[in-house]
């Protein structure tokens, strides 16, 4: 063809209707891949939809125009958080007002259950075998029942003889007060001198020291054989045998030990700091380790602290037939009544570095952290004892997401329903990830999501139509 030469003019081919069908096809492609790439990553429709305007070589705003007209058909809170991506939006928060309660309030303590008093069963007189044993552990005794006996033949022996001696010492008591008799009468006429007369005296002095000596004797012998039966000191439950037939026992040699009336008790260790609070009569309820339920009253209270953990013992009877055993570990909570207490939803409760904050809501909409003092804790409230006055108002729910001085939208909702949401959504003072997230969190990630599909959508377009027209 000569240089210059017109171009024949392009009629319409038979590819036409293929390049509208491609068209169709990329838009459908564009708007499926927008959607997706907006529920698993917020931002990469955008990225995508600039992509493809910059390829197909449309201008970026008219690439974004049906993305803003997406956005301003949204709803209006979706809107404005999409149109304020550089302005600082307000949070939707609940809030709730302090509540005003009688509360229950206990003081709890840990500590072990041991035995009321125990006692070391023993025998008094050693040296003898140990003939019988009638108790073991676990035996409900009562007082003066028999535990064991000792073989008593040398002690019944030795009884008899004491008693021979006995009788032995009343025969030269009777003698000696005869023979004085005799001589009384003699001593007038003086037939017998005052030094003879002074001397049967006191024959019948000696004879009567002596037949007392061996009565003595005689009770000593007949307790050493009473004492070869061991006996129970008084009512209660063996919990320790050491003796077997056959053995020798020895004097203070623990054969028994037994629980003293079955009594058992509950030393808590309690702070220094509460030991005003604690009173001689009140209630206390126990849990065991294995979840057994009992119940106690406080006794006394130990007069001393220990030095070392700076706490005091508190001893709380324990119900008689309770089942619990010495040496098992206890939780209690002493009853300390009730009173009027200020209280807050848990869930507003902020910890952090150790100390407990809420948020407080002002006039102005802005929030203020306080710390403050907390007490008692009762189901999804917590007592508020310093820091915070009735009158005031504090989030409840979606406290984690705020800092001191933001702005907030207070939810139009019953502070009674912003507590139980807040109960419910947390059950510590932790509970900030069951907060309401910032309102426009959605809305911007929607937002952006109609921004991407509808650049990609045009891009999609473009590029397919100038791929058309260069085919």
């Amino acid at each position: 063809m000569p240089q210059g030469a017109a171009l024949p003019a392009r009629t319409p081919s038979a590819g036409t209707p293929l390049r509208r069908a491609a068209v169709a096809i990329a838009l459908a492609a564009a708007a499926l891949s927008g959607a997706c790439s907006r529920d698993a990553e917020p931002q990469a429709p955008a990225r995508i939809g600039s992509d493809t305007a910059k390829a197909s070589g449309v201008p970026r705003a008219e690439a974004t125009g049906d993305a803003k007209a997406a956005a301003t058909e949204a709803p209006p809170g979706q809107a404005g958080a999409a149109e304020g991506n550089g302005q600082a939006s307000s949070l939707t928060v609940s809030a709730a007002t302090p509540r005003s309660v009688a509360l229950r309030r206990t003081l709890p303590a840990t500590g072990t259950i041991t035995a009321w008093q125990e006692i070391a069963i023993s025998p008094e007189v050693g040296g003898y075998l140990v003939a019988s044993v009638n108790a073991d552990v676990g035996t409900q005794v009562r007082k003066g029942q028999v535990l064991a006996t000792l073989r008593s033949d040398l002690l019944a022996a030795d009884l008899a003889q004491r008693r021979a001696a006995r009788e032995q010492a009343r025969a030269s008591l009777a003698n000696a007060q005869s023979v004085l008799r005799r001589a009384e009468p003699l001593k007038e006429p003086g037939a017998i001198s005052d030094e003879e007369l002074d001397r049967l005296r006191t024959d019948v002095l000696t004879a009567r020291a002596r037949l007392q000596s061996t009565e003595a004797e005689l009770s000593t012998a007949q307790l050493r054989l009473d004492k070869a039966r061991i006996v129970s000191p008084d009512a209660g439950t063996i919990t320790s045998r050491s003796t077997t037939v056959g053995r020798v026992a020895q004097p203070g040699e623990e054969m028994f030990r037994l629980l003293r009336q079955g009594r058992l008790e509950w030393r808590a260790e309690v702070p220094e700091l509460r030991l005003r609070e604690i009173r001689p009569g009140q209630q206390v309820a126990l849990r065991t380790a294995d979840g057994s339920r009992l119940t106690g009253r406080v006794r006394t209270v130990a007069p001393t602290v220990q030095s070392d953990s700076r706490s005091a013992l508190v001893y709380v009877d324990i119900v008689a037939g309770s089942g619990a055993r010495p040496g098992q570990f206890a939780r209690g909570e002493f009853d300390l009544g009730r009173s009027e207490a200020l209280t807050v939803p848990l869930a507003a409760l902020v910890v952090q570095d150790g100390m407990n904050y809420v948020f407080v809501v002002g006039p102005d909409g802005r929030v203020e952290r306080r710390r403050i003092e907390i007490g008692a804790t009762q189901g999804s409230t917590v007592e508020v004892s310093q820091g915070l006055r009735a009158d005031e108002r504090v989030v409840a729910q979606g406290a984690g997401y705020l800092r001191d001085g933001d702005r907030v939208t207070v939810a139009a909702a019953p502070a009674a329903d912003a507590a139980a949401d807040g109960a419910t959504a947390g059950s510590g003072p932790a509970a900030a990830a069951g907060a309401t997230p910032p309102a426009g969190a959605t809305a911007a990630t929607g937002a952006t999501g109609a921004t991407g599909a509808a650049s990609a959508s045009t891009g999609a377009a473009e590029a397919a139509a100038s791929a058309g027209s260069a085919r």
